[in-house]
């Protein structure tokens, strides 16, 4: 078993640390500033120890909210010639799937139509119907159901016949 959850190792949460709260928490990011080192229980291979950032070393907090100016001499970005024709056949096979489908909900329409109309010939005044009630017997549609099953077919015949 532990070799099929090998691979997934990687998505695991690779940092462990003590909150406030003492409450262990799991993540695949780093601690806030505000855990001191000894809370943290384990950190990935390799990640650099958490060290506070000092308020001699931290950049003003005007700096940090002021947006950067853009650069006029910037080119501007241009898409990747590989990226925009894989979109293109992703967007050209995506239209193509939904035109089958379209075409597939309209031959069911048309067949819906077709059997909700020899429905309605079948239930014409004059015609008896016959039908199996739930023992298996056979028996005929008195008039009340005729058209209770007429009406249905008409509705049908509406929604599918345009």
């Amino acid at each position: 078993m532990t070799v099929a959850l090998w691979p997934l190792s990687g998505a695991w949460a690779q940092w462990q640390w003590v909150d406030e709260g003492g409450r262990t928490v799991y993540s695949d990011r780093p601690p806030p500033i505000s855990v001191p080192e000894r809370n943290i229980l384990r950190q990935p291979r390799g990640a650099a120890p958490t060290v506070p950032v000092s308020p001699a070393t931290a950049p003003d907090a005007t700096e940090a909210t002021t947006p950067a100016p853009p650069n006029a001499n910037a080119p501007e970005l241009a898409i990747d010639p590989e990226l925009q024709r894989k979109m293109e056949a992703e967007d050209k096979a995506h239209q193509e799937e939904e035109a089958a489908v379209q075409a597939r909900n309209q031959q069911i329409k048309a067949l819906n139509c077709a059997n909700a109309r020899r429905a309605l010939a079948q239930l014409e005044p004059g015609r008896r119907v016959s039908t199996i009630n739930e023992k298996g017997e056979t028996g005929f549609m008195d008039d009340a159901s005729r058209a209770r099953e007429r009406e249905s077919a008409q509705a049908v015949v509406r929604e599918n016949c345009e």
